[in-house]
């Protein structure tokens, strides 16, 4: 599967088998990047996996809006990273079960999985400012797009809503 975040910036591919989540992160930085699975609640609770600008992965645990704790296990691993031209593409790997209390299972369980992505413009993992987003993703399961729709004849009627931010703003769809 695929996604892009809402930052222009950052892009995440994965792909699952029987016991594990690799990830394919391309990011426009040559400093570091980060990802978790969260709580629910963003940043709180955010189970965290970040490289740093010299290549280094670490594994923690988020407590809040705050810089993350080490996890007592690492449990993430580097496979590959690329840095050219200021963008930098991560192959990282974890079991989807790890057994660590300071991790979140990744399991199908129907539910969506909240993700939090963060990038900083400086090799030393600090503060990333804007550049930072929380959306969710089903790691088993594709997110369904309009052909799926179409293609279902059971589908009588698709009704789209939205909320512009702005009362009277009309969206073009």
């Amino acid at each position: 599967g695929a996604f892009a975040t809402p930052l222009p910036a950052y892009n995440v591919s994965w792909v699952v088998d029987s016991s594990s989540l690799t990830l394919t992160i391309d990011v426009a930085t040559e400093g570091w990047v980060g990802f978790g699975l969260g709580a629910g609640s963003g940043m709180r609770g955010a189970d965290m996996v970040w490289v740093d600008g010299e290549g280094v992965i670490k594994d923690g645990y988020a407590l809040g809006k705050f810089t993350p704790y080490m996890d007592c296990v690492q449990d993430w691993t580097l496979v590959s990273r690329a840095v050219a031209s200021g963008a930098t593409s991560l192959v990282i790997q974890r079991a989807l079960v790890t057994g660590d209390d300071q991790d979140h299972p990744v399991v199908d369980d129907g539910v969506a999985t909240e993700i939090v992505v963060a990038y900083g413009m400086v090799g030393i993992f600090g503060y990333h400012g804007m550049n930072r987003a929380t959306m969710q993703v089903n790691f088993f399961r594709p997110m369904a797009t309009a052909a799926h729709f179409y293609a279902d004849t059971e589908v009588k009627q698709i009704s789209l809503m939205m909320h512009s931010g702005q009362p009277g703003t009309p969206y073009t769809v």
